[in-house]
């Protein structure tokens, strides 16, 4: 069985045309084409979010990814007074011909054709606080990857295809500085990822192309603190310029570094110069009840909503330095 856990993003709502404006959930600005409207405007000038979800989710059942054959299906959802929308959503692939077969009986065999996929069910959250730009995206994650990507990408399609065409939805993965630091100093490096995104002409004689990347992994028996050196590429505090020694192994000069820690028994992996994006993750297969092969719902939901409140309370910071508040008046 797959494990089970939970991976929690930032959510915001942003201008169109602008990736620094950013607005609060309850005040997205409304805009009238004529002034037939505008006694209605004085009276109600923004959209809120939460009803703008629940609008785009009674239309928009489901979403294809064609470029690399996904399909992401709302399966069930609802909303609260509390500014929080959970639900499940169903994500697989398509795109080739596979057969199905019966573990229990022998002869049951059936054509799943190139157009049809297999989704599982997977949880989400949303928690959008009034008066704030910034929220929290809670999914579900198994062994399969993508699905954050793809929900985005089907929201701000639901947002373009209605009356909401001036907002993007931006969902980022986001770790807090406390919780950065604490994996930094006190954890355990279990493995090194070199990528260079580029093959050298005289790497390998029997390839021509120079499109595609080269990877070196290292993986530790034995994992140990991370070096200084390492620690602070990823932490960007040393440029590729003044010393990249660390990205050199065998005269091939990598150009980004991915590493493996571990605390308290939690793994997550960091980018070099992009710690921040390690989303913020935690094993939860032995805290829920299963059904049918996956979570069952009120179990990872009831789990999902003491997380979605401990990380908020905790160490969630309402207006880090990398967002840019407005509320519009």
């Amino acid at each position: 069985m797959d494990s089970i856990g939970l991976a929690t993003y930032s959510i915001q709502v942003r201008e169109k045309h602008s990736k620094k404006i950013f607005f609060n959930f309850d005040k997205l600005p409304k805009e009238y084409p004529n002034l037939e409207n505008f006694e209605d405007l004085k009276k109600n000038p923004y959209y809120d979010l939460m009803d703008i979800l629940n609008e785009i989710f009674e239309v928009g059942d489901r979403h294809i990814h064609k470029k690399h054959e996904k399909i992401i299906k709302l399966l069930k959802w609802e909303s609260e007074k509390s500014r929080v929308v959970y639900g499940l959503f169903g994500y697989g692939n398509y795109g080739s011909e596979s057969e199905v077969v019966d573990t229990k009986v022998k002869d049951y065999s059936e054509t799943l054709e190139q157009s049809k996929g297999v989704i599982k069910p997977f949880y989400f959250l949303f928690k959008l606080p009034k008066g704030s730009n910034l929220g929290m995206l809670i999914i579900e994650r198994k062994s399969v990857s993508g699905l954050k990507v793809i929900l985005n990408q089907w929201i701000n399609q639901l947002l373009k295809n209605s009356n909401y065409k001036n907002f993007v939805v931006d969902i980022n993965s986001m770790i807090n500085e406390e919780m950065l630091n604490k994996y930094f100093n006190e954890g355990q490096l279990h493995s090194l990822r070199y990528i260079k995104h580029s093959i050298p002409k005289d790497y390998y004689d029997d390839i021509k192309t120079t499109e595609g990347k080269i990877e070196t992994k290292i993986s530790l028996n034995n994992p140990e603190n991370i070096p200084s050196s390492i620690k602070n590429r990823l932490l960007g505090s040393v440029s590729k310029e003044k010393d990249n020694s660390y990205l050199k192994i065998k005269e091939v000069d990598y150009e980004d570094l991915k590493v493996e820690l571990e605390l308290n028994g939690k793994k997550r992996v960091f980018r070099s110069g992009h710690p921040e994006d390690a989303s913020p993750y935690i094993d939860i297969t032995d805290e829920i009840e299963m059904k049918d092969g996956n979570p069952e719902f009120n179990s990872i939901n009831s789990r999902a909503r003491e997380h979605a409140e401990e990380y908020f309370k905790k160490i969630w910071d309402p207006s880090p330095k990398r967002c840019v508040i407005r509320d519009v008046k």
